[in-house]
């Protein structure tokens, strides 16, 4: 029996077991992917591995480096700001007279 139809590829998908056809499964943790290219980046990076990339602030880490650019930005934003306000108030205001 068909259970959905992919637009793009123009192909029918049916279940087998409960499984869809077409998606790759990581034996080691079960995680299942639609693409063949993400599932090699899980396998080479991810599974059962410890987060490469870290906060310099916090113990926060993860697998994927954007996602420690947006923590920071979410999460330490206001320290960021705090820490650069000292130094914009020693810059040299604008001569009003010229």
């Amino acid at each position: 029996m068909p259970i959905n139809y992919s637009g793009t590829r123009k192909r029918w998908r049916f279940s087998v077991n409960g499984l869809i056809t077409g998606h790759y499964c990581c034996n080691t943790c079960g995680k299942r992917f639609k693409y063949p290219t993400h599932f090699s980046t899980h396998k080479k990076w991810e599974c059962q591995k410890e987060p490469r990339f870290r906060c310099p602030h916090c113990p926060y880490r993860s697998h994927v480096k954007n996602n420690v650019k947006k923590h920071i930005g979410n999460v330490h934003a206001a320290a960021y700001i705090s820490n650069l306000l000292p130094f914009e108030a020693t810059f040299p205001q604008p001569n009003a007279n010229l």
